[in-house]
């Protein structure tokens, strides 16, 4: 086997070391600058993403504290108004039994003037009535008594 010929050691490690060398300096000027400006960008465009990420939850944690803020001043806004109007309709209801007690006391108290008319009015009018029953009374008994008198029998 040609390559294992101790005569061609000397050119193959040669030609085997200008290739390394050259390929080592390819790769010191070329790739390796590349790879390093590519791997400093990416850290750079990662940072710039946890800096945003930071930016974000802060923001996201001052519109939370202001949504709650927010909510919590409707909160009592809505209250304040349910309570007020909570407040009224009780006004209302109270103005309105008051009213309706008042229209009773008068319905009331017209009831015992009719009644207490009335009933003047059939006071008035008992002696008349006593006077017609008891000639009723005086009639009918009358009328009975002498429907009810003994039959003389006369014999023959």
């Amino acid at each position: 086997m040609p390559q294992f010929d101790p005569t061609h050691f000397v050119s193959q490690i040669f030609w085997m070391l200008i290739c390394f060398f050259i390929l080592v300096i390819v790769m010191t000027q070329f790739a390796v600058p590349r790879i390093q400006k590519g791997i400093h960008k990416r850290a750079n465009y990662l940072q710039d993403l946890k800096n945003l990420e930071g930016i974000y939850l802060t923001q996201i944690d001052e519109l939370t504290e202001r949504m709650n803020t927010l909510k919590q001043e409707h909160h009592d806004k809505t209250k304040h108004r349910i309570d007020k109007v909570h407040l009224s309709l009780l006004e209302e209801k109270e103005a309105v039994l008051h009213k309706l007690q008042e229209d009773f006391e008068k319905a009331r108290h017209l009831a015992r003037e009719a009644t207490a008319k009335e009933m003047n009015h059939l006071r008035a009018e008992i002696p008349s009535i006593a006077k017609e029953l008891a000639s009723l009374l005086l009639q009918n008994t009358l009328v009975h008594s002498s429907s009810q008198r003994p039959k003389k029998h006369v014999l023959s």
